[in-house]
């Protein structure tokens, strides 16, 4: 998935884990990105990789 902020891409990996209404996310930790937490309530869209 591709993680957007006010247009701008801030990260692409794999969902690991997503709220039960579906709100947040979690991203898989990769390389040296660790895990991290997204969502609209934060001001993130999330899209899938095209």
């Amino acid at each position: 998935m591709k993680v957007m902020e006010a247009g701008t891409m801030v990260r692409v990996g794999r969902v690991e884990c997503v709220s039960a209404n579906g709100d947040l996310i979690w991203i898989e930790a990769s390389g040296c990105e660790p895990r991290a937490l997204y969502g609209l309530v934060l001001g993130h869209s999330v899209v899938p990789v095209e």
